[in-house]
């Protein structure tokens, strides 16, 4: 079945200048406000970076330090900003250039995966992850997330273009470097390990052997078992507000909602519905969200008073709730289809299971709700969309869009 990647004609790329005008204006808007802001470290700031380097400078890398480590996630980014402790001083501006760089890289292993995917793009496509408005945060500010989403960007990469490698020793330490990968990932954000699942859809599709994925485990383990096993479970023991067997369907409803919002802004023709099928579905979600409640949504609600009239404020978080659950509803149903078109693809295959793990892990996170976590997902999410790209004024517009948000909430922080 043709897709959009694979559809002829010079008309279909007339919207590839004015995205990358746009991508490489949000970067460089991202560049002046983190690199102008005047403000101290500030929320996660202070306790992964400041903290954490505080931390390592009492105790040393070692097994006291991961002991008393007192986040569920994080250390990667702080071990980095230790050794860059010198240079930065741990002080704005120099602190947070560390993230647009890990940015940057993270789009040309993007643009790689793309082009393995079956992109006829993949530069562009990678380059509209900087249009998701949680990406702006993950990268105008120092916060966590982006240094375990090079490494999964890295590790899955890795793992495909393995067997481009001449020489089977090449190919084996390939293999195994891919799998530390992810393992180095695990102490950034630990559900990013858990994309190493998708190098299974390789063996199931007959397209690589289940030696290789062996190969791949065993190097991601032996970076994380030894920890885990020092922890007694996925996160130190000093965190006590972790089970391993919680699970929070709200917080995955959200996410859900959330990552079926920035596909539509990403890439509208992932959906490929009318749009006034759309519309109806997205309505009926709210109107029947306000019946029978299962999602209330308080975002935003003090904005929400100055426009709305009193009589539907009443009923404001049911309608926030609806409008979540019907875009999630929406971007699981578009995901589906797409599987179902391109199941005999394993690579394509491997990198939309990787968004769809990334987006539904976020219900392990129980103790509170971000839409930075759904943005862990953006690399996956670009590289997914790649080949129903069509480049056309919905994407620009969606793009403009998607800018706007992060630009507005990125403004938030530095001007609180």
């Amino acid at each position: 079945m043709a897709d959009a990647g694979g559809r002829a004609g010079g008309a279909r790329f007339s919207g590839r200048v004015p995205l990358l005008t746009l991508c490489a204006a949000s970067f460089l808007t991202i560049i002046v406000v983190a690199v102008g802001s005047s403000r101290p470290l500030l929320y996660d700031e202070i306790d992964y970076v400041a903290g954490t380097v505080r931390q390592l400078n009492d105790l040393g890398p070692g097994r006291t330090f991961l002991l008393e480590y007192p986040h569920p996630a994080g250390i990667l980014f702080g071990v980095l900003h230790w050794v860059l402790e010198p240079i930065t001083a741990l002080l704005p501006p120099l602190v947070r250039i560390v993230n647009p760089l890990l940015l940057v890289a993270t789009m040309a292993l993007t643009a790689g995966l793309c082009r393995c995917a079956g992109a006829r793009a993949p530069w562009e496509s990678a380059a509209a992850m900087v249009c998701i408005p949680m990406v702006w945060v993950l990268t105008g500010l120092a916060l966590t997330e982006l240094s375990g989403m090079v490494l999964a960007a890295l590790g899955l990469s890795g793992f495909v273009t393995a067997p481009d490698r001449r020489s089977t020793a090449g190919r084996l330490i390939q293999t195994v470097l891919s799998g530390m990968a992810f393992g180095a990932a695990f102490y950034s954000r630990p559900p990013l390990a858990a994309v190493a699942a998708t190098a299974c859809v390789f063996p199931l599709n007959r397209s690589r052997s289940w030696r290789d994925v062996a190969v791949f485990f065993a190097g991601g383990a032996a970076l994380v078992l030894p920890t885990v096993l020092l922890w007694g479970g996925l996160v130190p023991p000093t965190v006590d507000f972790y089970a391993s067997s919680s699970f929070s369907v709200e917080h995955m409803l959200l996410a859900l909602g959330y990552g079926g919002v920035v596909m539509g802004l990403l890439c509208p023709a992932w959906y490929d519905l009318p749009p006034g099928l759309t519309v109806g579905l997205i309505v009926g979600a709210m109107l029947l969200n306000v019946v029978i409640p299962v999602l209330e949504i308080e975002a935003l609600m003090t904005a929400a008073r100055r426009v709305l009239p009193d009589a539907l404020m009443t009923v404001y978080a049911r309608l926030a709730g609806g409008l979540c659950l019907g875009a999630g509803g929406m971007f699981v149903v578009a995901t589906w289809r797409r599987l179902r078109e391109h199941r005999q693809d394993a690579i394509w295959l491997a990198v939309t299971f990787a968004m769809l793990l990334l987006v539904l892990s976020v219900g392990k996170i129980t103790h509170q709700f971000s839409s930075r976590y759904v943005g862990v997902a953006a690399p996956f999410m670009a590289a997914a969309a790649a080949r129903y790209r069509r480049f056309d004024a919905r994407e620009i517009a969606g793009a403009g869009v998607g800018a706007a948000l992060g630009a507005i909430s990125l403004l938030s922080y530095h001007s609180g």
